[in-house]
């Protein structure tokens, strides 16, 4: 873990730092770290004022993961977000 914790701080210290997390969420996923990355993810799907762009780089990660459950999660959250506008 001693190796995340520099993509890790960033995003304690600014939760809303979507590159941030999605850095550490990739970081995770490479280390074949499957539940922390997928947590990170969803940490970002559910943040309320999570941009489109930022839900369309969860829909690659969770595409290339073939979560299909996760996929149309971010598809009705971006869905949401877009009817808003």
């Amino acid at each position: 873990a001693a190796s995340s914790q520099h993509l890790e701080d960033p995003v304690k210290a600014t939760p809303a730092d979507i590159q941030a997390a999605l850095n550490l969420a990739s970081a995770y996923l490479q280390a074949r770290q499957m539940d922390l990355g997928l947590a990170v993810l969803d940490t970002i799907r559910q943040q309320p004022r999570v941009e489109p762009a930022a839900l369309r780089a969860l829909l690659q990660a969770y595409g290339s993961l073939s979560d299909t459950n996760r996929v149309q999660q971010t598809l009705s959250r971006l869905e949401e977000l877009t009817k808003s506008d």
